[in-house]
């Protein structure tokens, strides 16, 4: 889990916590953090990066000229965040955090044979379109190493009570609200005729959790077909729903049905009133929820407090 975790964040990571790399002999300083440098280089680069994911989330490119305070904003983040990387590292130094190689090397495994997957010279093409190495992505999984271990050194005491929960649950109920309807599931088949059959089987009195298990196309044939409670609000294909909430409890469609997706057999389940979640049922959600607040805003007054007592020279 915490290398998917590392692979779903690492272009997040690439603009948050970018790595110092490439000769500095030469570079032009740009600030000192506690009297160890960062270079022109660094910056540049940052701000590269921070560019390019601005423009893939925005969709198009940023005009430089055009938008000079957007490039201001960016240029600002990539300053800061190479400041903090570096108070990161001396605080890593501080407290003796040993970084587990092992780790580095199975998160970039993974990452290669991802992207290998999806592509011929597929790593080697991420590579070349993010504009860094396979040295600057071990860099990246230290620092994120580093910041998780902090982390979780700084806030592991923080536990949300039963009672914290309850409050929070009372006080905040309407968030729990589940709207009524109907339970349905549904066998998706790519033809009619494989359809038709899979209802042939059905009316002979198979059973049909299990063909939806064995046959269906969804993903949620690991439910059996269950697709949960749905009404007229639940963002389903319009042809779908309309058959499915036709449905009396019990009975499934005489046909199947087509959408975009293939060919459906529906099943009604029970009718389900308006509720609001039982706590019990999202008791840990909310302990979940909680605590990972609360640990964030302590480690945010944390990484403040190293700022604020750092000595940083802007050479700007």
């Amino acid at each position: 889990m915490k290398i998917k975790i590392v692979l779903t964040g690492l272009i997040m990571l690439l603009v948050s916590l970018m790595g110092c790399n490439g000769e500095k002999s030469s570079e032009v300083l740009v600030a000192l953090v506690n009297e160890e440098a960062i270079y022109q280089k660094d910056w540049e680069n940052r701000y590269r990066i921070i560019k390019l994911n601005y423009e893939m989330m925005m969709g198009q490119e940023l005009s430089e000229k055009e938008e000079p305070d957007m490039v201001d904003n960016l240029k600002h983040m990539a300053f800061e965040d190479l400041i903090l990387q570096k108070l990161l590292m001396q605080e890593a130094i501080r407290e003796g955090i040993i970084i587990d190689n092992k780790e580095i090397e199975d998160s970039l495994n993974y990452i290669k044979e991802t992207k290998t997957a999806a592509g011929k010279d597929g790593f080697t093409k991420f590579l070349a379109d993010v504009g860094i190495d396979e040295n600057y992505i071990k860099e990246e999984l230290k620092t994120e190493q580093i910041f998780m271990t902090l982390r979780s050194r700084v806030t592991g005491d923080i536990k949300i009570a039963e009672n914290e929960a309850r409050n929070y649950y009372e006080k905040n109920s309407s968030q729990y609200f589940e709207a009524g309807g109907i339970r349905i599931s549904h066998i998706l088949m790519e033809t009619e005729e494989q359809a038709r059959d899979i209802l042939v089987k059905i009316q002979a009195g198979e059973d049909f959790a299990v063909l939806a298990q064995k046959h269906s196309l969804c993903p949620s044939k690991d439910a059996q077909g269950n697709l949960g409670i749905v009404n007229q609000d639940s963002a389903l294909v319009e042809t779908f729903k309309t058959a499915a909430l036709k449905l009396k409890p019990g009975n499934l469609t005489s046909e199947p049905i087509l959408t975009e997706f293939g060919y459906h057999i529906i099943k009604a389940g029970e009718l389900v009133e308006d509720q609001v979640v039982p706590f019990e049922m999202v008791k840990e959600e909310i302990i979940y929820q909680l605590e990972s607040l609360e640990k964030d805003e302590v480690f945010f007054s944390y990484l403040e407090e190293l700022r604020e007592n750092a000595a940083i020279e802007d050479l700007r």
